[in-house]
């Protein structure tokens, strides 16, 4: 039933093997995705402000391996279970223009203000406006190379030779 209570001791108390892990993307390989919301926040570090957009992939690109789709299905994943996968965009002077870039690829008009196209409220914040009018545009996220550990993180694929742009499905 959906609505039973689990016991997080009980969760504890399995072997770690009951819980797979996500096989990890494939590096500097391209996804098609759906936006799914935007959010204001701010970097760990400098606290630097900054929007956060996050995205369900959908559907590899040409470019995935059909290897590593067979490696997600038999590891009973899908792509829409790698549910940390977004990007980040500062608000600096010097890095408007990557979120000009990001807004124009998503159809917007370069000539109107990001308060207009993202309807956001008096003080620079997302609002449910803003949700309802990116939830379910059309992206390409291209995944960045591995990091130090050899992993590949998804939660800012704008950095790292990553990418994301928006993009038109037939």
């Amino acid at each position: 039933m959906a609505d039973e209570v689990v016991d997080f001791r009980d969760l504890l108390n399995k072997p770690m093997s009951d819980f797979p892990d996500l096989p990890d993307l494939p590096a500097q390989k391209h996804f098609f995705g759906k936006l799914i919301s935007m959010n204001a926040g701010a970097s760990r570090q400098k606290q630097t402000p900054l929007f956060h957009f996050d995205v369900r992939l959908t559907d590899p690109g040409e470019d995935v391996p059909p290897d590593f789709l067979k490696k997600l299905a038999d590891a009973g994943f899908n792509l829409a279970d790698y549910n940390q996968v977004g990007a980040d965009f500062y608000l600096t002077a010097n890095s408007m223009k990557m979120l000009r870039r990001f807004a124009t690829s998503l159809g917007f008009s370069p000539n109107a203000s990001f308060t207009e196209v993202f309807h956001l409220d008096t003080e620079g914040v997302p609002t449910n406006e803003t949700q309802d009018k990116l939830r379910g545009l059309d992206v390409l996220v291209k995944i960045p190379s591995a990091g130090q550990n050899n992993r590949v993180y998804a939660n800012n694929v704008n950095s790292e030779n990553g990418s994301i742009s928006g993009t038109k499905r037939e």
